[in-house]
């Protein structure tokens, strides 16, 4: 299920972008999306779990929408950013956000719905990417974009998720770095030491000796690996920019 969030100020605004996002979704019978409507730009930093498309105004007191964006890029949230703004001028700045792209108000149908088109294709290739995982009681089919890292726990690899559910394999009979092999061949997944492999999307800084995820916790890590992974880290992040 997609996740989507709406930030304006403005109640009516609001309201026209929730029930465009409603009728745009009947269309879509194979699409199921949570849309959750925010009125100012800290209630979105607050949500507990990130979201997979964000619909943003752009002038809102207290925090721009530019500076929301930019909140969410340096916390390490990847997902999509459409800007709503009343004057084209602000198309330059919202690529600074690395936003998906901007809308003209007033908000319509003809020119939101060909946008959202556009993003389906990105969220299908998302959630689509898994690994097959066999513990001790079945076989898990888990999505790449919901492992936060992995890591080897008791000759096995433990799996935890952006839901905050862990998932333990069943024990090796192999290497670790051979178990984990599916996930650094995704350009999103780096090895840390021998232990742990992380997904950069989850990464919002990276320590002398840990990281910081996006979901609040610190992971420690071996300090002579947090150099080549803030090093991971900053090519990934520059080579996602350089594809808008």
């Amino acid at each position: 299920m997609l996740r989507i969030a709406i930030c304006d100020d403005n109640a009516d605004e609001l309201r026209t972008a929730t029930a465009l996002l409603e009728e745009y979704l009947q269309t879509k019978p194979a699409v199921t999306a949570h849309i959750v409507p925010f009125c100012s730009a800290q209630d979105v930093l607050n949500a507990a779990s990130p979201f997979d498309l964000y619909l943003l105004d752009v002038l809102m007191p207290g925090m721009t929408g530019i500076e929301l964006g930019l909140q969410l890029r340096q916390r390490g949230d990847a997902g999509l950013i459409v800007y709503l703004t009343n004057s084209a001028e602000f198309a330059v700045e919202s690529y600074q956000a690395r936003a998906f792209h901007y809308l003209l108000k007033p908000l319509q149908k003809d020119s939101l719905f060909p946008i959202l088109d556009m993003a389906l294709p990105h969220f299908r290739q998302r959630s689509n990417a898994h690994i097959v995982v066999k513990n001790h009681e079945s076989v898990l089919r888990l999505p790449l974009h919901q492992i936060v890292y992995a890591e080897l726990y008791n000759r096995a690899v433990r799996y935890h998720l952006t839901d905050e559910q862990v998932v333990d394999s069943v024990s090796l009979r192999g290497a670790f770095q051979t178990a984990t092999a599916p996930l650094l061949a995704e350009p999103e997944f780096v090895r840390c030491g021998a232990s742990f492999v992380l997904n950069l999307e989850h990464v919002s800084a990276v320590k002398k000796d840990g990281a910081v995820l996006k979901n609040g916790h610190y992971l420690q890590l071996p300090k002579k690996a947090c150099g080549l992974l803030r090093a991971a880290w900053l090519d990934y992040w520059l080579a996602e920019e350089s594809k808008l």
